[in-house]
């Protein structure tokens, strides 16, 4: 995905880590965004707040999951969608996750497991800062 969108040249960057394995899948970490991928949903770009907010609330481990799709234009700001919902950012309200259809039980388990993820997500992009990339808020 990082060549097709430009490499180096794109609004990704250099690359900040190696392709690292995760949980059904692989990340790899750029100046400016972060590729995840999947079997199910293949290889596809976050950045910018939309980033901020996915790391904010565990990345692939959140209730988002995967991304499905790179970030597009979309009613006036801009879109990225997921297994599990979508972010949706515009310049006056920011980044704002929307989550598919969740029962009372599984919103409850996605309130703890993100709570978790939240204290998680701020190491590693204080991390990812130290390590020179850009980390938008």
């Amino acid at each position: 995905e990082y060549q097709r969108l430009g490499g180096a040249g794109s609004l990704l960057g250099y690359p900040t880590t190696d392709q690292a394995a995760i949980a059904a899948g692989a990340y790899n970490h750029f100046q400016y965004g972060t590729v995840l991928w999947s079997a199910q949903t293949g290889a596809h770009e976050v950045h910018g707040p939309i980033r901020a907010a996915y790391a904010a609330i565990g990345w692939n481990t959140s209730a988002l999951g995967y991304p499905t799709s790179n970030e597009y234009a979309w009613n006036g700001g801009r879109r990225s969608d997921f297994e599990g919902g979508h972010v949706y950012w515009t310049g006056a309200a920011g980044a704002i996750i929307y989550y598919a259809f969740l029962n009372e039980e599984r919103r409850e388990q996605v309130r703890q497991i993100e709570m978790q993820a939240i204290s998680e997500a701020r190491t590693l992009l204080q991390d990812l800062q130290g390590q020179g990339g850009e980390v938008a808020s």
